[in-house]
């Protein structure tokens, strides 16, 4: 039949809770994304879990994502993921370690998203769905509204050879990108930001990255990012 705008709908349900454990706060969930227009679903069993051992603080998060596609069976599977960060505080320095987990089985890669960007060009203008990221951040305050830090990470994908070339039309516009660029890369960023008020912090860095791109050819050049922020 004809289709409707409700045949190109994208729903999304969540359904978690919270408990206490240990001295631990855990947050199981289940969520659910049906995409009408693609015929695709997703379905996520996730546990976040934040606490305290000892002198470091600990920020978790565990998924079992199950990918459905009508159209492409290349692009099922059933894939884990993981993120987990230790923030311990030595003289005047916070210092964070965590380490990203994106699973892969043939083409399918756990998708990490928007909600974690570890590093300003990782996880954002650069995926890194499929792939192992480490990262140590530093962080110091040097008064009570003037703050700096400095990441360094590093990462490599988890896919095979044989789909780590893959290439999609992300907009459907002709125009093809290279889903995964990278086989490993790391990257250095160095921040500084003013708190104006408990509302508006003002932030500035400069983010440096290199590697190598999905065919283990170097990049041309190491690629230098500048920027402004304002976060409300």
């Amino acid at each position: 039949g004809k289709l409707n705008d409700d045949d190109l709908d994208v729903d999304g349900y969540l359904i978690g809770m919270t408990m206490n454990a240990g001295g631990f706060e855990i947050k199981p969930a289940v969520h659910y994304k049906d995409n009408q227009g693609d015929d695709q679903t997703t379905t996520k069993f996730m546990v976040a879990a934040t606490g305290k051992v000892g002198a470091f603080n600990i920020e978790s998060e565990f998924t079992v994502a199950d990918y459905s596609d009508d159209k492409v069976a290349a692009n099922e599977g059933t894939v884990f993921g993981a993120w987990v960060d230790a923030a311990t505080t030595v003289g005047s320095l916070t210092i964070n370690t965590g380490i990203l987990y994106g699973g892969a089985d043939d083409a399918v890669a756990f998708v990490v998203g928007d909600e974690l960007c570890p590093m300003e060009i990782l996880g954002d203008d650069i995926l890194i769905d499929g792939a192992t990221l480490a990262r140590v951040k530093v962080a110091k305050s040097i008064t009570e509204k003037v703050g700096i830090d400095f990441s360094a990470a590093y990462a490599f994908t988890n896919l095979d050879d044989k789909y780590k070339s893959v290439v999609v039309d992300p907009d459907n516009d002709g125009i093809y990108t290279a889903k995964y660029a990278f086989d490993k890369c790391f990257e250095f960023d160095a921040n500084a930001s003013y708190k104006a008020s408990d509302a508006v912090t003002f932030s500035t860095g400069i983010a440096f990255l290199d590697g190598d791109f999905s065919s283990e050819k170097s990049f041309d050049q190491a690629r230098i990012d500048a920027y402004a922020k304002i976060n409300v």
